[in-house]
């Protein structure tokens, strides 16, 4: 009564153990003694990443990206010689120009890095209509997320089995497809790994004391316990990216610090470490990981998401 279309594998080894194995096309049943144990033969569903032939928006604007950078770097050492007080090879009125222009060649460089991206989100959603309509074609109704454009261009289909996730692999304008895979926490020496260390006391191009002034950086991990002591005033924002609705509002997505609120401890680890290398840095708390056994597990897609929200 326990399966379908029963069949007995190996008589000898009932004979010997006194157990019986009984399969059918999708399950299996171990009989032994008054204990039945069943199995399921049916292929695991699983989250798939399915990448995109158009490059990410990003890939697009990388080169009037890196002009703005340089552009915005220069700006700030004019302003900071105008606030000193400190242009002894032109006068203020030729600093003001070259400060004037500069500005104006970063508006340039912005309209024109606007407008690209423009054009490649428009390729990217013409793209994705496409793939998402083949998709259902090729294995019928399923869960196919919009997953990210800006970082890395992909959607996520969720729960297919793998030969599923080959013919959509055979679909034009799909360029790979990946098991979105956990990965696990582990707490270690930071510092050295990413050699922070090396760089105490050094100094920027204007002789300051490297202390991360200015700069933003996003903890993409269990999330960030913004009312630790060490941490008051230093976790500007949060958000949640969470497959498994582990977001602290019981859904997939949260914004807000609430969001980014830690709950096992090893992001607000991690954000300690960078305040203890850099003071003056200012931290985004991205939660993506929720615990699983004694550890805690992350998805692909929920750590590219948390990307392309930081850089946004």
């Amino acid at each position: 009564s326990v399966l379908k279309s029963p069949m007995v594998i190996g008589e000898d080894v009932i004979e010997r153990t006194g157990k019986v194995l009984v399969v059918d096309k999708s399950s299996a049943a171990l009989f032994d003694g008054d204990e039945v144990r069943e199995f399921s033969l049916e292929p695991e569903e699983k989250d798939y990443i399915v990448i995109m032939e158009e490059e990410p928006v990003i890939s697009e604007i990388a080169g009037e990206l890196k002009k703005i950078r340089k552009l915005e770097f220069l700006l700030n050492g004019l302003e900071k010689m105008k606030t000193g007080g400190r242009f002894k090879t032109f006068g203020i009125k030729e600093l003001e120009t070259r400060i004037t222009n500069i500005k104006t060649m970063i508006s340039d460089v912005r309209r024109v890095a606007s407008s690209k991206a423009t054009l490649q989100i428009e390729k990217i959603e013409k793209e994705r209509m496409e793939v998402k309509k083949r998709i259902k074609e090729v294995i019928g109704s399923v869960d196919v997320e919009e997953g990210t454009k800006e970082v890395i261009n992909m959607l996520v289909v969720r729960k297919i089995k793998e030969d599923d996730a080959k013919r959509i692999m055979e679909i034009p304008g799909v360029k790979e497809v990946l098991e979105d895979r956990e990965y696990t926490l582990l707490v270690d020496d930071a510092v050295k790994i990413v050699k922070a260390d090396q760089i105490y006391g050094e100094t920027d191009p204007f002789g300051r004391t490297l202390t991360g002034k200015d700069i933003k950086v996003a903890v993409i991990d269990s999330g960030v316990d913004y009312t630790h002591p060490d941490l008051a005033g230093k976790v500007i924002d949060g958000f949640c990216y969470c497959s498994n609705n582990c977001c602290p509002n019981g859904r997939r997505t949260q914004d807000g610090l609430e969001g980014g609120m830690d709950d096992q401890g090893h992001g607000t680890h991690v954000a300690s470490t960078v305040v203890g290398v850099a003071p003056d840095a200012k931290i985004i708390s991205g939660k993506v990981c929720y615990p699983k056994g004694s550890s805690a597990a992350c998805q692909i897609s929920d750590i590219i998401a948390a990307i392309e929200r930081s850089v946004d």
